[in-house]
């Protein structure tokens, strides 16, 4: 929402308040609870979702991100579980959190092998699989992965400077080409 976080929030709540048992909405206002260090909300938020969508593929993926970096059996069984169901035309988040999850795992040989098929089908990424590709290049400590990934995204702007704020990228934060993607993709007078 251009940067406007609590104006986002708001908008969420009272689109939950409209329609409770929206799915998307549970987990687009659990996103915004991961970026400010709220994780366990946004997980009970992703809890929330597939009670409403048992075979939500993108629920269990973002759940998988969203937890402690010290839940790793957790991240790792709702990856597999996102990539179980997700549909075969669409594999892209799932794969790409089954990865994340495999390098938090140790299991570097099949997540980098998992995240080059992932990062190969796709040449200008829609902005929630960027997202999720360029999250499992910054968990594997892949500075230059991460930000071609994330030059790739289309469209670029406010969302992707959101995306950018997200706790996974603190590891390359300070790279002076993620500082240039966040400074050109600043919507203007964003929240803090």
């Amino acid at each position: 929402m251009g940067g406007r976080d609590s104006s986002a929030e708001a908008m969420y709540r009272r689109a939950l308040a409209l329609e409770p048992e929206r799915p998307i909405t549970l987990v687009t206002l659990g996103f915004s609870r991961h970026l400010h260090g709220r994780d366990r909300e946004a997980r009970e938020l992703c809890d929330s979702a597939i009670a409403l969508v048992p075979d939500a593929a993108w629920a269990y993926a973002r759940r998988s991100l969203w937890r402690p970096r010290s839940d790793i059996a957790g991240a790792l069984s709702d990856a597999q579980t996102a990539a179980r169901l997700a549909p075969a035309d669409y594999p892209i988040e799932a794969e790409a959190a089954l990865a994340a999850a495999e390098f938090r795992n140790g299991d570097t040989t099949s997540a980098r092998a998992r995240l080059a098929r992932v990062a190969g089908t796709f040449t200008t990424g829609g902005s929630q699989g960027t997202y999720f590709v360029s999250i499992a290049f910054a968990i594997a400590g892949d500075a230059d992965g991460a930000i071609a990934t994330l030059k790739r995204m289309m469209p670029q702007g406010a969302f992707q400077w959101r995306i950018m704020r997200d706790p996974w990228f603190d590891g390359i934060r300070d790279d002076p080409r993620f500082r240039a993607l966040v400074e050109a993709s600043r919507p203007p007078n964003p929240e803090h």
